[in-house]
């Protein structure tokens, strides 16, 4: 306790506090070893390392304490483990020393701190603050220094002693440091300086920082002692070997040094867009910290049914960046092109562009200035639903929601100027302009504008999904930079997200605040806006997703906050019914985005807050057993069109009919009719004057319809 170490010796009746030896009696970690042997318990404790305050430096009590007869008394055993003075004036631990060490300790800043102990210590000991002992030899003892979130300084964040403490040394060694300027001075102490972890999906940490930039706040090791797990940062390294070497243990390759990497499913990456498109088959997903993955097909050569993923590094494999991207946009017209947008790390609030499909990356523009008083790691502005008009592909625009409905960011926007709202480029992404008149004026221009969508059926029109203060859904014209309120539900005042199909507009709505069901859930109208039907009656919800082979089939998530059954729920037949589906999803109630995968029935995808991404499968759509069509089907494997790519004459034909007769009509990938014909016995289609791109025709005949999509090429 902060009170010291108590025991009992009659079941927990009564409590004797045993703190002789210990120096603060501030138990901040605790472990035991029981000798079966000798039938004795060993007591290993850490008392709360205290930096105190000298006349021009700071001198340290407490560390780690061991006691051989159940806590009658206490033997502090850190021996060597403090750092001397010539370690302490390496830059990158002096540095943290001062920032963080005696910055947080104090209250006071890092230059504050310089100013007022400009005398390094004779020695120092790090404020560890996890201790485990090897369950079959207590004389194997590791300790945790988690600079990450705790007041204490770099040179090491995992200690071991392989004789009770006598002597300590690091044993997860990472950094270039252990093998570059600071080498003479661990040879010095007698401690290993060769870098002994390897970071299978993450090569980029092994050698990119003086020391290590990841801590942990976890070890433990198994029942028998031979295996060490510690959970550093956003993964966890196994040892096999008692410390001395270290392997990553969250990522498979799918193959042989593919880098197609099969998750263990304990992750904690932050999730965010995701971006699908009927012209390719792969999935990408954004995410905080890790850039973007790309899906790839080889995930069952690890296990069945698992999913591999491709990192795309920004700005390439060879130099990769920490970058957070927020959004991502493939260009209408070439599937090699494509654009992101980061919120927090490398290259905040610029716009980055590929031309290899995400090999390589460019600054190409710039969303907004970031915030000067804050790093790049700290400040946090969050930018989504970055989208291109097809028919004018200079045009392109996002949005800055003060708050996100799925909170994954809370912005920390630092001196940075007014950044909330829609934002337009009319250069192809070099530069952007915030477009907020017509929006209700709130204070502070809090404004949370949620998702942007084109309208399919009116070329160059966008709608806004509005919550909070000026919540509502809003409409901007062609050409227009001023934004109107489109009519909602009666009660409706949080609009928090909208998704079109051909004849249809959907929206979620609700806040956490809200106590009436009657102006929460989803709402669909099919005359944009002039009336409305309440499909899912809820408080609140946040994503909505129709799948494209069938309109019946509807995905919409309810958030955590102050919400009864939050999660996932599936309708397969155009809303009259819903399920729950969030089985082995670990986030659900905060999910980040929602899809439902374009070509292959019954598959969903997710990314969460902070527990990774998730695939997730339909039994009933992937047996195809009956479920009804509805308008808007995209797929059909009784359809087939060819040359696709095609340059002017498509040709078609049914499974079924030799001679068609009905209508051909071909529409964009938003869903605007750009064509339409009778048909009598024909099979072909003059597409010679679309542009370049991708399409999705659709037959009609004898009351069915029948999709696919196809490329127009040059």
């Amino acid at each position: 306790t902060t009170y010291g170490f108590f025991k009992s010796e009659d079941g927990g009746i009564t409590w004797t506090a045993t703190n002789t030896g210990l120096d603060n009696s501030i138990i901040r970690s605790f472990d035991m070893f029981y000798n079966k042997t000798t039938n004795k318990v060993s007591l290993y404790v850490i008392d709360l390392i205290k930096y105190i305050p000298g006349t021009n430096t700071v001198s340290y009590n407490g560390g780690v304490f061991s006691s051989a007869n159940e806590g009658d008394s206490w033997q502090n055993i850190t021996n060597n483990m403090p750092l001397e003075s010539s370690l302490l004036n390496s830059y990158a631990i002096k540095s943290s020393y001062y920032d963080i060490a005696l910055s947080g300790w104090f209250d006071i800043t890092g230059a504050v701190a310089r100013t007022t102990y400009p005398t390094l210590p004779t020695k120092l000991l790090h404020s560890v603050s996890v201790i485990r002992v090897n369950p079959v030899d207590s004389t194997n003892i590791l300790v945790l220094n988690n600079y990450k979130s705790q007041f204490t300084f770099k040179g090491g964040m995992m200690w071991g002693t392989k004789n009770g403490g006598k002597k300590w040394y690091v044993t997860f060694r990472n950094g270039t440091k252990w093998e570059g300027s600071d080498k003479s001075l661990w040879v010095a102490r007698g401690n290993p300086t060769t870098h002994n972890i390897t970071f299978r999906a993450q090569h980029e940490w092994e050698n990119r920082d003086p020391y290590d930039q990841k801590a942990g706040a976890t070890v433990e090791f198994n029942s028998d002692g031979k295996t060490i797990m510690y959970q550093c940062a956003k993964v966890v390294c196994i040892s096999e070997n008692g410390g001395d070497s270290w392997v990553e243990n969250d990522e498979i390759d799918a193959s042989p040094n593919n880098e197609h990497w099969v998750g263990a499913g304990n992750s904690n990456m932050p999730g965010r867009d995701i971006i699908t498109d009927p012209r390719f088959n792969h999935v990408y997903f954004c995410s905080g910290e890790n850039s973007i993955w790309k899906t790839t097909t080889d995930g069952s050569n690890v296990r069945p049914g698992a999913q591999a993923v491709y990192k795309m590094n920004i700005p390439n494999k060879a130099n990769p960046e920490e970058c957070s991207v927020a959004s991502m946009v493939i260009d209408p017209y070439n599937v090699n092109v494509m654009y992101s947008v980061q919120f927090r790390q490398a290259f905040s609030g610029m716009l980055m562009k590929s031309v290899d499909g995400g090999a390589n990356w460019v600054q190409y523009g710039k969303v907004l200035d970031f915030p000067t008083n804050l790093s790049l790691s700290k400040a946090n502005i969050n930018q989504s639903s970055l989208i291109i008009d097809p028919d004018d592909v200079k045009k392109f625009y996002l949005c800055v929601p003060s708050r996100s409905i799925d909170d994954v960011t809370q912005n920390d926007i630092g001196n940075a100027v007014d950044p909330c709202g829609a934002y337009q480029s009319v250069d192809s992404g070099r530069t952007f302009q915030k477009i907020n008149s017509g929006f209700t004026v709130v204070p502070n221009n809090k404004l949370n504008v949620q998702k942007l969508r084109f309208d399919p059926n009116d070329p160059g029109v966008v709608f806004a999904a509005v919550s909070g203060q000026a919540g509502g859904l809003y409409k901007l014209a062609k050409n227009s930079t001023t934004w109107v309120k489109v009519n909602t539900p009666p009660g409706v005042t949080d609009v928090n997200d909208l998704f079109f199909t051909n004849d249809k507009l959907f929206i979620t709505c609700g806040a956490g605040y809200n106590t009436n069901a009657s102006n929460g859930g989803v709402w669909v109208t099919t005359n944009r806006g002039t009336s409305w039907n309440q499909i899912f009656k809820s408080f609140w919800a946040n994503h909505i997703r129709v799948a494209s082979y069938n309109a019946n089939v509807i995905m919409t998530d309810i958030p955590s906050s102050k919400m009864i059954n939050p999660g996932i729920y599936r309708s397969l037949d155009g809303g009259s019914t819903w399920s729950k589906i969030n089985v082995g999803n670990l986030q659900s109630d905060r999910i980040a985005d929602l899809e439902i995968d374009e070509h292959q029935r019954g598959l969903y995808w997710c990314t969460t807050y902070g527990a990774g991404l998730y695939k997730g499968t339909d039994p009933v759509l992937m047996k195809d057993d009956g479920i009804t069509p509805a308008r808007g089907t995209y797929q059909s494997v009784s359809l087939f069109i060819y040359p696709n790519p095609v340059k002017n004459q498509l040709r078609f034909k049914l499974v079924s009919e030799n001679k068609i007769h009905g209508t051909v009509s071909i529409h964009s990938i938003l869903g605007a009719v750009v064509l339409s014909k009778s048909i009598d016995g024909e099979n072909t289609v003059d597409v010679s004057e679309l542009p370049e791109g991708a399409y999705i025709l659709s037959l009609k005949t004898n009351n069915q319809v029948f999709s696919q999509k196809f490329i127009k090429g040059n």
